[in-house]
């Protein structure tokens, strides 16, 4: 309940006046204290909130009309939610846009993790969030944006190898995973599918701490593709090297909430947004489509 009225900005007593309304307009208790989590939802309340969400819509694009965004003028401040790797690999880009096109709109990162993401956007303590698509029935609007591959990142020379790695000169390597990568994730997964395993000699908690790990040793990262160019950009003496084993893609979208379709700057910065990830998940080692050459 004082989380709920922080985030109204009411005093707690306004809100569990609020409540007491409501759950004797509805005729329901609506929300029921839980020992483990705290304040829990009926099934009244979750029915409920899916079409509640859409009437605040209808509401919000009714009083806001025909309002236009106009990046050049507009005075607001937006707070996007990234998985982890996305702030650095992105995060540049898309400042450099704002300080060119619209110079009074700032937006403030938030690193998230996949199972966090939903419910801060839900909360609207997140506008847009980019993480991977949920096959899971959500409240949120998805818009798919692409597939994620993986990269090796090392220090050639240090490693005394040649690019691309083959998969032999892979696996006499030391590993060092980033960011919460697992033993059982894609990389190992796919390593078992076809009879192999790799040596893990270190983890590290951020991407960001993984190039100190990394150059000048004989070590290498298996990584988001984003997170490897965002690497190699800053730290000249790491190469990106397409990973020697097929590892699957994962499926990244940018999400808000349903009534964020019809909010002009959050539609205008989901545009900005989408075009930064998409260019920084390309790979570099595959050619241009037919026509992208200079003419």
């Amino acid at each position: 309940m004082s989380q709920a009225a922080d985030h109204l900005s009411l005093t707690q007593s306004a809100v569990s006046a609020s409540l007491r309304r409501l759950r004797l307009l509805c005729g329901d208790e609506l929300f029921i204290r839980s020992r483990r989590d705290g304040m829990v939802p009926t099934r009244r309340a979750l029915a409920m909130a899916e079409p509640v969400a859409e009437a605040v819509g209808l509401l919000r694009q009714a009083m806001l009309g025909d309002a236009r965004f106009d990046p050049r003028r507009a005075r607001r401040q937006f707070v996007l939610g990234l998985v982890a790797g996305l702030e650095s690999a992105v995060g540049p880009a898309i400042l450099r846009r704002l300080l060119d096109f619209a110079p009074q709109v700032s937006v403030r990162f938030r690193e998230c993790s996949d199972a966090e993401l939903p419910a801060l956007i839900e909360s609207r303590a997140v506008e847009i969030g980019v993480g991977t698509l949920s096959s899971r029935p959500t409240r949120l609007h998805q818009d798919m944006l692409g597939s994620v591959r993986f990269a090796c990142i090392l220090d050639a020379e240090a490693c005394g190898v040649c690019l691309p790695l083959d998969l032999e000169s892979y696996l006499a390597l030391p590993h060092v995973l980033a960011s919460g990568a697992r033993r059982d994730g894609p990389v190992d997964l796919a390593l078992r599918a076809i009879g192999r395993e790799r040596r893990v000699a270190s983890a590290v908690t951020h991407f960001s701490a993984l190039p100190a790990f990394l150059i000048g040793m004989r070590a290498v990262g298996t990584v988001p593709i984003y997170a490897a160019r965002s690497m190699a950009a800053v730290s000249p003496a790491l190469s990106l090297s397409e990973a020697p084993v097929a590892i699957p893609a994962l499926q990244i979208a940018l999400m808000t909430n349903r009534d964020g379709v019809a909010d002009p700057g959050v539609v205008w910065l989901k545009e900005v947004v989408a075009e930064e990830i998409r260019m920084a998940l390309c790979l570099p080692w595959e050619a241009a489509p037919a026509g992208d050459g200079a003419s």
